[in-house]
């Protein structure tokens, strides 16, 4: 939404709101879609991830929770020197 908002305000200097809106709607679209490209690309690959936490985070969302809570403890408990 922020996007959206952002890009009209900034296209103030444009002369006629049809030309103002095809301008944001065009930019603010863009930008949206990299963004949102780039987020499943980032959480696709997290599916193949050695770390555990990662990879059935977004299998199952709640032992995502459940291992939030025993990452640490975990890691604490079987860190070798």
């Amino acid at each position: 939404m922020f996007v959206f908002i952002n890009t009209f305000r900034q296209s103030a200097s444009m002369a006629s709101l049809q030309e103002r809106m095809w301008h944001t709607l065009s930019a603010a679209a863009k930008a949206t879609f990299c963004t949102s490209l780039t987020t499943a690309a980032a959480f696709a690959a997290n599916i193949f991830s050695s770390v555990i936490h990662c990879s059935l985070a977004i299998l199952d969302p709640r032992v995502g929770h459940t291992m939030d809570v025993l990452s640490p403890f975990i890691s604490v408990v079987c860190h070798s020197d």
